[in-house]
């Protein structure tokens, strides 16, 4: 089995996760704008990490439950991106850069969530 660092989905959430400090690090230091890159980093950094903990788990259950954590954290960076493009933190084509390359890794996370249940239903069915 490869390493989590192999896996293309979290090697795109792991350019994300630099890509958002690096955005956040020049949002005003105002409170509430400060609140908002934390929870934003904490967000990206948590769909890399789910993936990552996920892949090293011993079953399959195990990581299905790492990935629908990492589902949670794209459903709240999502959101935060959406506030700072309300906000006027960051502008339309950021915004709609991160928010097309989020998807994606929604999408590849989503794939192996089907990969697990498809899995998990066939050793079922075989036993």
């Amino acid at each position: 089995m490869p390493r989590y660092e192999e896996l293309g989905v979290w090697q795109l959430a792991n350019r994300l996760v630099m890509e958002v400090c690096r955005i956040v690090n020049r949002y005003p230091r105002e409170a509430a704008y400060n609140d908002l890159a934390i929870q934003m980093k904490g967000s990206s950094m948590g769909v890399a990490m789910n993936i990552a903990e996920g892949h090293s788990q011993q079953t399959l259950h195990e990581y299905r439950h790492f990935l629908e954590a990492s589902m949670n954290s794209l459903r709240d960076i999502t959101f935060f991106l959406r506030v700072s493009y309300q906000n006027q933190l960051i502008n339309e084509a950021t915004y709609n850069f991160l928010f097309k390359e989020y998807e994606r890794v929604r999408c590849l996370v989503m794939s192996i969530i089907k990969w697990i249940e498809s899995e998990t239903t066939s050793r079922v069915a075989a036993a």
